[in-house]
């Protein structure tokens, strides 16, 4: 979300300049591309518990993603008490690290 404010601050100032406002309530702001590479995220020392979890417990493990984008077409966002609709949004995440380290999922149905 702190990247989507970030970007939507730097791009609604052209927005409002170009007067793109629809109405006083909704900023439209032009399609984004965004992209987060080389990033690496750990989730250590962590309990999950739901309905439906499966039963497991990693001690360690690592993943990569290398490259994927998703396209998001009309997206409204809220912030600091107004809102702006961005056209396109496309989303490329790569070299994205993801390391587990005791990490324990389990049903909460089950007894």
């Amino acid at each position: 979300m702190s990247i989507v404010a970030l970007l939507l601050s730097a791009s609604a100032g052209v927005a409002l300049a170009d007067g793109q406002a629809t109405d006083s309530t909704v900023t439209k702001v032009g399609g984004q591309d965004i992209t987060i590479s080389d990033a690496t995220i750990t989730v250590a020392d962590t309990t999950l518990s739901g309905p439906g979890f499966p039963n497991l417990d990693v001690d360690q493990q690592q993943y990569t993603l290398e490259c994927s984008t998703m396209s998001i077409d009309g997206l409204h966002v809220s912030f600091d008490g107004k809102t702006y609709e961005v056209g396109h949004v496309n989303v490329t995440l790569k070299n994205i690290g993801l390391t587990l380290e005791n990490v324990h999922v389990s049903n909460s149905d089950e007894a």
